[in-house]
């Protein structure tokens, strides 16, 4: 039998699901709370459209008659709906366990071509870089302190023994310690890492238990089959926050995400070999994109050309 915090955990993947971060079929659950959540997917038109509802009450009347017999359900499910309905119509969310702190969960996305930095409500810092999202409560619980990270964030944690802090992607889960780190896992690159400026951190599995941990100047690299690490110089892999992207012997195939999240663009690889083309240098975010592509195009000895578009990203090809 699932115990009080098992059963209302399943919220946290419903959520998730509904918010488009967790890829599950609700079908293969048999928990009620995927059972209603399957329900809901019958009717998610009908929730689309309660966006611009702001009453959670009214919500709740119009999303109830859409869902039959499933109005007889336990009166938590009432409250799970309303938490989806805050989903929808604004970027917070309302966690309502038993016997447990009600956590209000902020969205901030940040969009290609910009940057973003916040402060906790426990003094640390964050810097977010383009195309990242960051879920955070806007009052810590007492027993600790978790945020979730989709992209690139750098961090500047206030210690708190009595209150370890986590952060949480979705290849990695890092214990901190009051330190400086940086942390990176974009869905459509193929490793996850993590850099450590100063202070100490541990990765941990999803249950907890200690993988590795990290001391100053080294990097963690995670893939699907292997986790590496090394030495690195961490100045470097922060130098964004700056308004710098540095490389160092990285191959345009790696460099192009990056510059495609910086400058709002698509980079296209006539031949896919180039991407294999390897560079070091300093590129200044605030100058014009020409001028990037210009020392590109030299560095690396290749071409490219720009295909300006008006309503979607200009596209931007290299070739030989």
């Amino acid at each position: 039998m699932k115990t009080e915090k098992e059963k209302y955990d399943n919220w946290e993947h419903v959520i998730e699901y509904w918010h488009g971060e967790e890829d599950v079929d609700v079908k293969k659950h048999s928990d009620p709370q995927f059972q209603f959540a399957e329900r809901l997917a019958d009717i998610k038109p009908d929730v689309e459209v309660l966006k611009h509802v702001t009453s959670t009450n009214i919500a709740w009347q119009q999303l109830s008659s859409k869902m039959g017999s499933y109005q007889l359900l336990q009166l938590w499910f009432k409250y799970a709906a309303i938490v989806i309905v805050s989903l929808l119509v604004g970027a917070s969310i309302v966690w309502l366990r038993p016997n447990e702190e009600n956590l209000v969960y902020n969205y901030l996305e940040v969009p290609f071509g910009q940057t973003a930095k916040i402060t906790l409500s426990d003094s640390t810092q964050v810097w977010l870089n383009s195309g990242t999202t960051l879920r955070y409560p806007g009052v810590f619980s007492k027993s600790e302190r978790t945020v979730h990270v989709k992209g690139e964030a750098y961090f500047d944690v206030t210690e708190n023994k009595q209150q370890p802090f986590y952060v949480k992607t979705k290849r990695m889960n890092v214990q901190v310690m009051g330190t400086s780190f940086n942390v990176t896992d974009f869905d459509n690159e193929l490793n996850a890492e993590l850099v450590l400026v100063e202070g100490q951190v541990n990765l941990l599995t999803a249950s907890g238990k200690k993988v590795s941990e990290l001391s100053p100047n080294e990097r963690l690299v995670v893939s699907k089959k292997k986790i590496v690490k090394s030495n690195i110089d961490a100045s470097k892999y922060n130098a964004w926050r700056e308004g710098k992207l540095q490389f160092s012997g990285e191959t345009l195939g790696e460099i192009a995400p990056k510059l495609e999240r910086w400058y709002n663009v698509e980079i296209r690889f006539k031949d896919e070999e180039l991407r294999k083309v390897v560079l070091s240098g300093t590129f200044l975010r605030y100058k014009p994109f020409g001028q990037v592509l210009e020392a590109l195009s030299l560095l690396g000895h290749v071409k490219y050309k720009i295909e300006v578009n008006i309503d979607e990203k200009d596209i931007v090809t290299i070739y030989k």
